[in-house]
């Protein structure tokens, strides 16, 4: 058969087409292959962000129960103890607390709640966001059940990767989450 031969124009050599056609498909295959690792690794450090905040209201939810002898009553009653002083309410219907890039969301209940990653907006909105969450006397991954652009799959699959079971969370409407507990 025929050999296809290099350009070449006086010193400088060329690569042929077939040569650049191999390259951007590796690269094409490469990318592929890490595109949905990335974003899963993204999504995991966003829920790992999460922890310290629930921790911190869970401590404070604690040691508020034992210095007065109840529960708290509200969020409200309890900010100051979380160790995060930028914590602040950001909804007047449904009670939600901002933490950095985290918006806290309580069951009105208090046994229940999420923090949410949420960077930007004051409330929690689509695109499946992903968090952490305190249900039933246990941390979990927590989830809002928004779908767009499968989102919300996707921050689905990583919670579930934690436990396949839900153990608590919240469904009112505009506020609705799942909380899976670690195993």
């Amino acid at each position: 058969g025929k050999k296809m031969k290099r350009v070449s124009v006086g010193n400088l050599e060329g690569f042929t087409l077939i040569e650049l056609l191999v390259v951007v498909l590796i690269i094409g295959i490469l990318s592929a292959i890490a595109l949905p690792q990335y974003e899963k690794a993204v999504l995991r450090s966003r829920m790992a962000g999460a922890f310290p905040v629930v921790r911190a209201v869970q401590t404070a939810m604690e040691e508020y129960e034992l210095a007065n002898g109840t529960p708290p009553d509200s969020m409200d009653d309890i900010l100051d103890m979380t160790g995060y002083p930028n914590m602040v309410r950001v909804s007047l219907g449904i009670s939600q607390y901002r933490v950095g890039d985290y918006v806290l969301i309580p069951h009105l209940d208090l046994k229940h709640f999420a923090v949410i990653y949420a960077p930007g907006s004051s409330q929690i909105g689509g695109n499946g966001r992903i968090g952490a969450g305190f249900s039933n006397g246990k941390i979990g991954c927590a989830v809002v059940p928004h779908t767009k652009d499968g989102a919300y799959e996707k921050a689905l699959s990583i919670c579930k990767s934690y436990s396949s079971a839900s153990c608590g969370g919240i469904s009112s409407g505009y506020a609705s989450y799942s909380i899976y507990c670690m195993n």
